[in-house]
C-alpha cells in the first residue's frame, strides 16, 4: 500500500485525516493532519501530480510536531 511503501513508519500513527484538497489541473495539494501513537500531532502537505490519468509524482513538505499544544523538536535521522 501507498502507506506501507512510502511511510515505513506508518505503524506508528493512531490516525490520518485529509483535511484539505485543492485542485488545479493535473496537480492537487493535500493537507493532512496525523496523530502518533505517543500522542504527536503533525501536519504534512503534499503535491500530487498526475500524469496520464495515473499519479505521476509526490512531494512532501514536513510540519512541525506538537504534543499537547506544546512544539516537539525532532532530532534528525543519522
Amino acid at each position: 500500500t501507498y502507506f506501507a511503501r512510502c511511510w515505513p513508519n506508518s505503524t506508528l500513527f493512531k490516525s490520518v485525516a485529509v483535511e484539505r484538497i485543492c485542485e488545479d489541473g493535473n496537480d492537487a495539494f493535500v493537507l493532512y493532519r496525523c496523530e502518533t501513537l505517543d500522542g504527536k500531532v503533525f501536519r504534512n502537505t503534499d503535491l500530487h501530480s498526475f500524469q496520464d490519468g495515473r499519479l505521476h509524482s509526490v512531494e512532501v513538505y514536513f510540519g512541525a510536531a506538537y504534543k499537547d499544544g506544546v512544539f516537539v523538536p525532532q532530532q534528525p535521522s543519522s
